[in-house]
């Protein structure tokens, strides 16, 4: 069944600090399920309110943490195909964009992104994480309900028993760092577990997800200079750079005080002319 009403409104209270712009929730039958979306928006393209999340279109609903960095071009490439727009939204293109093509779409995507999306069609639920795994989606199954979301105390405010610790995982992670802790799909919870980086999942009904790969890293080698070397990660840098300064918000760096931070703020600054916030931690 769905989560009542206090443990939706203890779980968006929670939220909260991840998204201050609006938060949202929706409780509907999907197939013979109770399917509950919430979110908390951090409003960076188009941020009115018609963008906000749960969004509903084409007989999908659709919630989503992250930013799909190439949703212009692929606007383009749909409107084409005769798709058609409310919003100026990256959220509404993952809608159409999974309407024209599928999960194939997922692979499509060059973002970052933990995305979940109802089709009222087929009546299945669609789970999907970006190649890197850089957005988490963490769940846990108990038998008869599925919870999922992106931080594990989402999951035990609606309803999801979560106490025992990991105590490998974190010994892992106290002797040898953060990316020790993650070698595999587990959490620091014994019971939630993560869908796998460049996966996605699909559910008929309730059930623990199993994850299916739709992005595996290539290795493609190929003979050129070394002129031809760095004007190709010249050319790529810039192109990646400039898709991610896409925003309807001021946009700021992190200055690390190493070489890429820096790289980044320069380039942004010079090549496209971009006015730069930037902040730094000092001990």
């Amino acid at each position: 069944s769905a989560p009542g009403k206090d443990a939706v409104d203890a779980t968006l209270a929670q939220m909260e600090r991840r998204g201050p712009d609006g938060q949202g929730s929706l409780t509907e039958k999907l197939g013979r399920a109770d399917l509950s979306f919430l979110h908390s928006r951090l409003a960076i393209i188009d941020l009115s309110d018609r963008a906000a999340q749960p969004f509903e279109a084409d007989e999908c609903w659709l919630t989503f943490n992250g930013e799909i960095y190439n949703y212009i071009e692929l606007r383009h490439e749909l409107a084409a195909a005769g798709a058609r727009f409310r919003t100026q939204s990256d959220t509404e293109v993952i809608i159409k964009a999974y309407r024209a093509w599928g999960v194939a779409a997922f692979a499509r995507f060059e973002g970052m992104f933990a995305l979940a999306l109802a089709d009222r069609r087929s009546g299945e639920l669609l789970l999907a994480r970006d190649a890197f795994g850089e957005k988490p989606l963490f769940y846990g199954w108990d038998g008869q309900g599925l919870y999922f979301g992106s931080q594990v105390k989402f999951l035990h405010a609606l309803g999801l028993p979560v106490s025992a610790v990991d105590m490998a995982r974190m010994q892992r992670f106290i002797g040898n760092g953060y990316r020790t802790a993650y070698v595999d799909d587990g959490s620091f919870f014994t019971g939630v577990r993560q869908l796998p980086a460049g996966s996605y999942a699909v559910l008929a009904g309730p059930a623990e997800p199993a994850g299916i790969r739709y992005w595996e890293h290539g290795y493609r080698p190929c003979e050129m200079s070394l002129e031809d070397a760095v004007e190709g990660v010249r050319e790529r840098f810039l192109t990646s750079l400039e898709l991610r300064l896409r925003a309807d918000v001021p946009v700021a760096l992190t200055l690390s005080g190493g070489v890429d931070s820096n790289v980044l703020a320069a380039a942004a600054i010079k090549h496209f002319g971009r006015d730069m916030h930037a902040f730094s931690i000092v001990e």
